[in-house]
Formats: structure tokens, sequence, C-alpha cells
């Protein structure tokens, strides 16, 4: 989904009609959490399966990944691209979250809340590749300092409140790079993902390897209006 409602964090609201948010409400229970434990893997998927384990912030927010192509460094913009969106939920504690997902190359595309505030990974991200049949743990990501950031350049911006259709995308040079660790095969957040795997994701059978990221960057868009976001159908190049 390239719409969505992001979770409460920020702690500011916006004006929507009644029928906008039961349109909001339909499309938010097709993007329920992903529940690592309902994660069914045959012996022959032609899909893969990614694993992050995320901080316990106490604040939601969603963490997208686009389809992101190495030559030209552009990721994929449009409602069906097959970018994927990670859903966290407000929790004092960390937890694993998990997606199935088409093979292909993936680059983390933002940060968000509440679906007007987000902080673009452009200049900072990092990509990673995923075939059939595989099963990759991706880090723990820490979003504490992402959504510190995102609150002070609301601020800085004067952007503290908003109103139905307005997005307020935050760009480099001010944007951290996505925070999570870098797994190895023996490193403690690979080796504690191994344990979660072994003690709740039978279906993997043992197939969880760590990822390999490679630093990426890519152009943003704009909206028809001439408004800079972070996608949009009309790009800039990527930065040199």
């Amino acid at each position: 989904m390239e719409k969505h409602m992001r979770g409460w964090g920020l702690g500011w609201t916006r004006q929507v009609p009644a029928w906008l948010c039961l349109a909001l409400m339909a499309a938010l229970a097709a993007c329920s959490k992903p529940d690592p434990t309902r994660i069914s893997f045959g012996e022959h998927p032609n899909n893969a399966v990614i694993l992050m384990r995320t901080g316990g912030t106490g604040i939601g927010y969603w963490l997208k990944l686009a389809v992101y192509d190495d030559t030209s460094h552009s990721i994929a913009t449009g409602l069906w691209n097959g970018s994927q969106l990670f859903k966290v939920d407000p929790s004092p504690v960390p937890s694993y979250i998990a997606l199935t997902v088409p093979p292909g190359t993936y680059a983390f595309q933002f940060i968000e809340q509440q679906n007007i505030w987000s902080l673009c990974f452009s200049n900072r991200s990092l990509a990673f590749t995923v075939n059939a049949g595989d099963a990759v743990f991706l880090g723990d990501f820490d979003a504490r300092a992402h959504l510190k950031q995102l609150e002070e350049l609301a601020i800085k911006h004067n952007e503290i409140k908003s109103f139905t259709g307005t997005m307020n995308d935050y760009f480099d040079p001010e944007i951290l790079s996505p925070q999570i660790s870098a797994p190895g095969p023996t490193t403690p957040d690979f080796l504690a993902a191994k344990q979660y795997e072994a003690a709740a994701m039978p279906s993997l059978r043992g197939r969880l390897q760590p990822v390999r990221y490679r630093p990426a960057n890519f152009g943003v868009g704009y909206l028809l209006t001439g408004q800079r976001i972070c996608g949009g159908v009309m790009k800039d190049k990527a930065a040199p």
C-alpha cells in the first residue's frame, strides 16, 4: 500500500472527513501487524521472508522498503509496485516482525508517522537482495533517534499541525541513515534471531541467514502540485 495511516507518536492530529476515516480504517485492516509466527513457508517457496527486530519505543510508526534498482539508483513508485511496509505498533518492549515478500532488491525508503510526517532515506539508505526461498534477518532496528529527529524537524519547520491531504517529508542532508544493526553469522543479534526462529518460526526449517547490506541512494519526486515527496511519479536523479 502506498498510502496508509501511521502509528500514533507525535501526538498531533489532522481534520479528516468521516468518509475518509472509514476508508482509511478499511485499508488499515489490510495492513495488519506482520506476525512472524503466522508465516507459512513451504519446502519450495516462490517468495522470501524478511525478519526484523524492533526496539521498544512506545511509539507506533511505519517503515517502508521500496523495490530498488542498483543501476539507475531509483525506487519503484505506484500502488502495486512490490514495495513492503513494516507496521510497528506502540510497545515498550522489543519484538520481532516479519513479511513474506517477492524476490528482488529492496532499499529503506522512509520511516513515518500518521501518514503526515516522514524522514526520507534518499541519500543514506541501505539495499539488500533476497532470492526465492531465502529467509533473511535484517537486524535490530532502533527507531528512537529517527522519531526524535522527526519531532525536531516538525517543530523546526513549524509543521506540528497538519490537515487533510498534507504530507511533510524531510530530506537530506539532515536525515540519519537507517539505525539498524549489521548482523553476521556470529553476531549477538543474529544468534538471538536464530533462537527466535527455532522457537516461533518452524516453517523456515532453519533457513534464516543474516542480510548483506550495501549503501544505496535514490532520487526523490514530486506530486503534480509540485510538492517534493519521498517517492512520486516525477523524480529527481539520485545524488552522486
